[in-house]
C-alpha cells in the first residue's frame, strides 16, 4: 500500500516535468497513464487516495504487482543501458518497476558521464521516468533511490566504507568523525546490527575485515554516532 501511494504521488508530479511533450496523453490537470483517452479513478488528482489505490489495483496484472516490489539496479549494472532504448520493451521492466537503484550516481560504469555537471543527471532521470510513464501499460512512475547510510553514495561526494568494515576498526573516535561527515552531509542515520554468517563479516572485496558479529562493537558504534548528532 506504502509502494502504492507513493507511485501516486509520483504520478501527481511527473506532468510538470513532462509537460512540453507531443504526447496526448498529457491532458489540463491530469495525465492519461493507460492511454485509454479516459481519466480513470488513479488518474484523477481530485479522488481520494484510497479510491486512486484500489483503483490502479484493480487494473494490475500479477506481474505488475511483482514488478512494483522489485529494485533495479542502475549505472549499468542490471540496468545496462545509459539512456532508455527500444529493447526496453522486451525487459522484464516493460511492466514497469518500483525503484531504481544508484542511478547516475558516477560509481558505474558510466562514471561522470552522467553525474556531473548535475544538470546530467537530472535529464537522465527524467528521460528514464518518460519512457515509464508513455511506455508501460499503466504509466506508474518508477523511484529513484541511492545509497545514504554512510554517506552519499556518488563519486563527488564522501563515502565511507561498509559499516562492517567500520565495525572492525573498534575506534569510537573514528566513527564519531565519520558521523560529523555524514550529519553534515545530511544522512544522519546510521546502520547498525550483528552478523552471525561468515558472508556478513567480510568486505565486499571479499576480504576479511574483521568480526562484527560481537554486540559490543555495535553498540559503541551506535553510541558513537548518537552522541555526535545530539551535539551537531
Amino acid at each position: 500500500m506504502k509502494k502504492l501511494v507513493c507511485g501516486l504521488t509520483l504520478c501527481l508530479s511527473v506532468g510538470n516535468i513532462f509537460a512540453g511533450s507531443t504526447k496526448d496523453i498529457y491532458k489540463k490537470n491530469w495525465i492519461d497513464f493507460n492511454k485509454n483517452g479516459v481519466k480513470d479513478v488513479y488518474e484523477d488528482p481530485a479522488a481520494p487516495i484510497e479510491a486512486r489505490v484500489a483503483d490502479l489495483l484493480s487494473q494490475m496484472t500479477l506481474e505488475e504487482k511483482t514488478c512494483q516490489m522489485a529494485t533495479l539496479y542502475g549505472s549499468g549494472r542490471v540496468l545496462k543501458d545509459a539512456w532508455p532504448t527500444a529493447e526496453w520493451s522486451k525487459e522484464i521492466w516493460k511492466d514497469g518497476i518500483g525503484n531504481i537503484d544508484e542511478q547516475a550516481n558516477g560509481l558505474g560504469k558510466f562514471g561522470s558521464e552522467l553525474s556531473y555537471p548535475y544538470a546530467n543527471s537530472v535529464k537522465n532521470r527524467h528521460e528514464i521516468q518518460r519512457w515509464f510513464v508513455e511506455q508501460t501499460r499503466l504509466g506508474i512512475p518508477v523511484d529513484f533511490t541511492n545509497e545514504g547510510i554512510r554517506g552519499l553514495c556518488h563519486n563527488r561526494a564522501t563515502m565511507f566504507p561498509a559499516q562492517c568494515g567500520q565495525g572492525a576498526t573498534w575506534n569510537k573516535k573514528l566513527i564519531r568523525e565519520i558521523a560529523k561527515v555524514t550529519d553534515s552531509g545530511h544522512c544522519p542515520r546510521p546502520a547498525l546490527g550483528t552478523g552471525s554468517r561468515e558472508l556478513w563479516r567480510r568486505s565486499l572485496s571479499g576480504r576479511r575485515t574483521g568480526k562484527t558479529n560481537d554486540s559490543r562493537s555495535a553498540s559503541r558504534r551506535a553510541g558513537s554516532h548518537s552522541e555526535t548528532f545530539c551535539r551537531l
